[in-house]
């Protein structure tokens, strides 16, 4: 008798941070911030600590999504990624990671898929293949004051109380494109790349 396999394509959502209370607001928590606030108003339910996968995790069995959030701290995000696909066969397309970047102004949000690392060490740790193929949403945080700073504290010290009033409008941008992501609605043609 043949036995017929359902399979379902996962996607995996990741916002990249660091764990705990003395790293709230901060900006390099931004990709925490994001997706927390994504399936807080989606009432996605509340994060479950996974120790086997390094990560506090939400599943959308409905919508076959993962949302992530690797406890490596920043610099080992890729640990979390790597056991994860490996898991659930997902493949790097199917990955959007949500992230901090010093390069863009803060207020704005870029969408590509794959690219360099750009110093940052959450992406420096992602496996070669996630790098090249997985999509990003990367959220600006440079400000006047980026330049007179090491980008280490930088990264690591809180939004200013301006800054987070305004984070709600990157929050609101965040969230659609997490949700055009989920229904397979940006690809390169779409972004024009």
């Amino acid at each position: 008798m043949c036995q017929i396999l359902y399979t379902l394509d996962m996607k995996f959502i990741i916002g990249l941070g660091n764990i705990g209370p003395k790293y709230d607001d901060t900006r390099h928590n931004a990709g925490f911030m994001a997706v927390d606030s994504y399936v807080h108003s989606n009432n996605l339910g509340e994060w479950k600590e996974q120790p086997k996968f390094k990560a506090h995790i939400i599943q959308d069995q409905k919508n076959g999504v993962f949302y992530i959030k690797p406890t490596t701290y920043m610099n080992l995000s890729g640990q979390t990624i790597a056991m994860g696909m490996a898991f659930y066969n997902v493949q790097p397309e199917d990955i959007l990671i949500v992230h901090d970047d010093v390069d863009i102004e803060f207020g704005k949000i870029r969408v590509r898929q794959g690219g360099g690392d750009g110093g940052h060490n959450g992406i420096k740790s992602l496996p070669n293949s996630v790098q090249e193929r997985a999509w990003r949403a990367r959220i600006g945080v440079k400000n006047e004051h980026f330049d007179q700073t090491d980008t280490a504290k930088f990264v690591l010290d809180r939004f200013s109380k301006a800054e987070l009033k305004k984070f709600d409008s990157l929050i609101t941008e965040t969230n659609q494109i997490i949700s055009r992501f989920n229904d397979d609605k940006i690809t390169a043609e779409s972004l024009g790349v």
